[in-house]
């Protein structure tokens, strides 16, 4: 009984050696990694990058603001059917306008086309 004991703790230690041995070489090889991304990148670059990031986060944080102003309207109203239902209604209205689903009026786009060039095209 021992011996089994000896050898598992045996086997368990070289394999935690072995573990231990990958980890520190990813760990090396992520650093080193980043380290050359960011040395390669200029100031402007990151600086892009970081707006980027800002930017992205405002959006991201506005949306789950939107959603848990949701989740608390549904609580307040899960009592009452019929106010649920127009809840959902609205939703799915907002949805078919931002799917483009549904007719909607206001300002829009205005492009202007100005021919600059004379050109003929043949078919």
């Amino acid at each position: 009984m021992n011996r089994n004991k000896i050898i598992m703790a045996i086997t368990i230690g070289i394999m935690s050696l072995i573990l231990v041995y990958v980890m520190f070489i990813q760990f090396r090889i992520v650093n080193e990694t980043d380290a050359e991304e960011i040395e390669l990148m200029r100031e402007t670059e990151l600086r892009e990058t970081l707006s980027d990031y800002k930017t992205k986060y405002n959006e991201v944080n506005e949306e789950l603001t939107e959603v848990q102003g949701k989740i608390d309207e549904y609580k307040q109203n899960e009592k009452s059917e019929e106010a649920t239902i127009e809840l959902l209604e609205k939703e799915i209205q907002d949805a078919n306008k931002k799917l483009g689903k549904t007719d909607v009026y206001g300002e829009g786009i205005i492009l202007t086309v100005q021919n600059t060039m004379d050109y003929t095209v043949r078919i």
